[in-house]
Parts: C-alpha cells; structure tokens; sequence
C-alpha cells in the first residue's frame, strides 16, 4: 500500500516545540490530535489520499493570477472613474479579494501551491506573503501550531479564537477591525525579533524574495496612484481594505468555525474543546468568509494535505461514507448566523463555564 504525500508542515518551534500531527494507524492517512475519533475508523483509503492529494498547480497559479487582475483592475477603474460611489464599492471588493489572497497563502503554507517546496515557497513569497510583509515561513510557523493542538492557547500561536463577541463586545470587535487595529497588531506580531513575546520568539525571519515583493509591489501601486495624481488611493484601496475587511473576515471566520462559547468572555485563554464546526452556507457567504476550501474546514484539519480545488471531492466522499452522521459532527448554520448565536445566545455552543461562574472543565449546550 503506497504512503501519500508528506505532510507539508514544519514542526512548530519555541513556544510550541513539541506539537506534531499525527498518522492514522493502519491507515497513512493524516489527522489532527484533537480529533481523536478520527482514528477509530479508516474513512479514506492512502491509495485515495495519494490521489486527492494531487495539486491542479495550473488551475491553483491561473486563479492566483485572476486574483491579482481582479484587484489591480479595480484600483485602476477606480482611479479612472473618480467616483465617491465607486471608490466605496472598489474599497469593498479589494477587501474581500485581498481574503481571498490570503487563502491562497494559507494554501501555499501547507505546500499546495506545488510539491516542489522550493517553488511553492518562492512563488507564495512573491505573490501572496511577500506584499503584505509577511513570508509563508512565518505563516507555517505559526499555523502548524492551530494544526497541532487546536483551541489549546498554550500550543496556538494566534488567539483569535479567544476574541470575545458576546453582547455589546460584538460591536466593539467591529470597531476595532474598522479601524484596523487587529489587522496592524496582527502584522506587528510577524518580526523576527520576537524573543521578548512567547508567541513570536523562534519565528523565521523575513526572506530577500518577501522583501523584494513588498517594496515591488506597493511601491509599484503608490506609483500608479501617484502618476494618475491620487496618491491617496494607496492607503484607501490597498492598505486599509486588507487590514480592515480581510482581516476582519478571517477573524470571523476562527471564532465561528473553533471558538466553543461566549463563555471566553469570562473565562479568559482558557483551553477549549477542539472543536472545528461544520457551517452550512450560501454561495455569497462561501465567496466572502470562507473562499479558496476554507468552507471545507473540518475535512482540511483531518486532511491538511489535500488541496483546496479537491477538497469538495473529498466532502462528497465522506458524505457518502457516512462520516457527516457521526454524533461528534458539530452543525452550524450560516457564518454571520452562527457569530450572533455566539454573540447573543448564552446556551450556545460549549460551556467552559460552571452555573455558579467557576471554570469547571467543558459542559455542552446547544448547537
């Protein structure tokens, strides 16, 4: 029986040296710790993971590449029409292409760009980390932590998950992306002299190919404002939109998919259920939270290795297996339905808080 692909993960370092994702027994295929009923059952086959593990690599870089067209062709527009109307909406739309951006690099950090790593690794620093000042190193650093021990604050590097909603505190978080706070604190988190800050010490530095592409790219973009006498532009359909909307969705998106219960609030980074929800959605919710296989998020934490475009495959597969009527399935309805059942709803989800107010170990409400 032949083994698929290696895992394309590095191990996490310093604060979470000791996180690893494990092998099915028996079965090659891989999983997360967290989800240990996994491991009761072979679901997938390793002669079906080798296959859906193959990369489409054209379709990954041609979607990539209509990305980017997409983003520049709306700046350009916007700079040409010089419309307040259309300048709004163009702010809107470079927000959520700019998520879809990230996605992507989310992909390239698992090594599903291509399987040459070199390669993946080069063109993720060139087109999807590099711009906005970060490198896919840095993102794999970080991530293979939330692999590893998901909802264990511990082990995550990024606490997102912990962000509290609950009430009035659900505005106050709207706020706080609108005014990009989270998005420039995130980034600020991403240096390489984090050795003071337990959750950066040990992280990769920057690379020359990241570095090159962030002045390239935003130096070519200020230019093509500039040029065109709106100088202005940069910051309003570049900047801001990534630090506030795309930010703001991929927030959303962690605290809908692993974030237990409003009872964070109270509790603090404590350590939660490893739950990941499986949320139904529409395609408008799909396009703008949870683009490029994110909406498949549990089958990619039990299969971090099959790509993004094979991951609906892999759905239809475990459907038909069964895997979706499992009692240990966690249901949810729409995204932004699901974020004010968190926001408004005590019973919802699971408590991590006893009756009396103490922390008393996870007791499960409503789903």
């Amino acid at each position: 029986m032949s083994r698929p692909p290696t895992l394309r993960f590095a191990p996490c370092l310093s604060s979470c040296s000791y996180a690893r994702l494990n092998v099915v027994s028996k079965a090659t295929a891989f999983v997360s710790r967290e989800q240990s009923a996994w491991n009761r059952k072979v679901w997938v086959s390793s002669e079906e993971l080798q296959e859906l593990s193959h990369i489409p690599t054209g379709r990954v870089l041609l979607s990539i590449l209509l990305v980017w067209g997409a983003l520049l062709g709306t700046l350009q527009l916007a700079l040409s029409l010089r419309s307040v109307a259309f300048t709004a909406l163009a702010f809107a739309v470079n927000g959520f292409l700019f998520l879809w951006l990230a996605y992507w690099e989310h992909e390239a950090s698992h090594g599903l760009l291509t399987r040459n790593r070199r390669l993946n690794d080069l063109l993720a620093n060139l087109f999807l980390a590099g711009p906005f000042g970060v490198t896919v190193e840095q993102h794999r650093w970080a991530h293979s932590c939330h692999h590893a021990a998901v909802n264990d604050p511990e082990v995550e590097v990024d606490h997102t998950a912990w962000i509290c909603v609950a009430g009035a505190q659900l505005l106050v978080q709207i706020l706080l992306h609108a005014t990009a706070w989270h998005g420039l604190s995130t980034m600020l988190r991403y240096r390489s002299d984090g050795a003071d800050d337990r959750r950066s010490s040990g992280m990769p530095p920057r690379t020359i190919a990241s570095l090159a592409s962030f002045v390239v790219v935003n130096g070519g973009v200020f230019a093509l404002c500039a040029v065109q006498g709106q100088w202005y532009m940069y910051p309003l359909l570049w900047a801001l939109p990534f630090f506030t909307i795309a930010v703001a969705a991929m927030n959303l998106f962690n605290v809908v998919e692993h974030q237990a219960s409003s009872d964070v609030c109270e509790a603090g980074l404590v350590k939660m259920p490893p739950i990941t929800r499986v949320v139904r959605a529409g395609f408008l919710e799909r396009a703008l939270i949870a683009p490029v296989g994110s909406y498949y998020h549990l089958e990619h934490h039990q299969f971090p290795n099959v790509p993004a475009f094979r991951l609906p495959e892999l759905r239809r597969l475990l459907e038909q297996r069964g895997r979706f009527s499992e009692p240990d399935i966690i249901w949810a309805n729409g995204f932004l339905r699901t974020l004010w059942k968190i926001s408004r709803d005590r019973s919802f989800g699971e408590r991590l808080l006893a009756a009396e107010g103490g922390a008393e170990g996870w007791r499960t409400g409503s789903r």
